[in-house]
């Protein structure tokens, strides 16, 4: 909570205030404060690195549990799994 209110304090220079409640310049002016795109960019960093993760693991869950002869198949050694799910992953 301290920290919306320390992002509206420091936004509120960016907000015209007027007697019919603002309009959509306000909205648009508020959001091209600094200080809220460089949250919002870390929110969209904090979230793509999330899902990332999500599909590391879901493709390291996936690839571990076949067996030697199904990885075998596939031409995947069980200790490649962990370079596979990263490069899915795109790390």
């Amino acid at each position: 909570m301290r920290i919306f209110a320390v992002l509206v304090s420091k936004a509120l220079p960016y907000i015209r205030i007027n007697k019919s409640g603002g309009d959509a310049d306000d909205i648009l002016r508020f959001f091209n404060c600094p200080i809220v795109r460089r949250k919002k960019t870390v929110a969209t960093n904090i979230l793509a690195s999330y899902k990332n993760w999500r599909k590391y693991r879901e493709t390291y869950s996936e690839l571990m549990r076949l067996t030697s002869r199904e990885l075998n198949d596939l031409g995947i050694n069980r200790g490649d799994i962990t370079q596979i799910a990263k490069q899915s992953a795109g790390y």
